[in-house]
């Protein structure tokens, strides 16, 4: 392995068994995204940014607008589940307006 790189051949003679079979390990890995393949091995993926914050900072004017409509689909005492994703997060202040609604969230920030 080299500069978080390695190779199917060198992984094989080390281990002593098939490219094929590491072949096979390095696809079950990439299905769980512990590695991405590239030709002739694998390389660690890319680190992702995937915190709230930087997550709700993304696509502001979509979010925005898909929070609007979802509000207009609520009416009075009506009964709604939440998800805690960020888009989510952007009709809170627009159900403030409702009487004798009841929320379910698994995660309101």
């Amino acid at each position: 392995m080299s500069a978080g790189r390695v190779d199917v051949k060198a992984l094989a003679r080390d281990m002593d068994v098939s490219e094929a079979t590491v072949r096979r390990d390095l696809r079950t890995l990439a299905g769980q995204r512990r590695l991405e393949l590239v030709y002739g091995g694998a390389k660690l993926p890319a680190p992702s940014e995937t915190s709230l914050e930087s997550r709700s900072q993304r696509n502001m004017d979509a979010k925005r607008l898909v929070g609007r409509l979802a509000a207009d689909l609520v009416s009075d005492r009506e009964m709604l589940y939440v998800d805690g994703g960020t888009t989510c997060m952007e009709m809170r202040h627009l159900l403030k307006e409702l009487r004798g609604l009841s929320v379910i969230v698994n995660s309101w920030r």
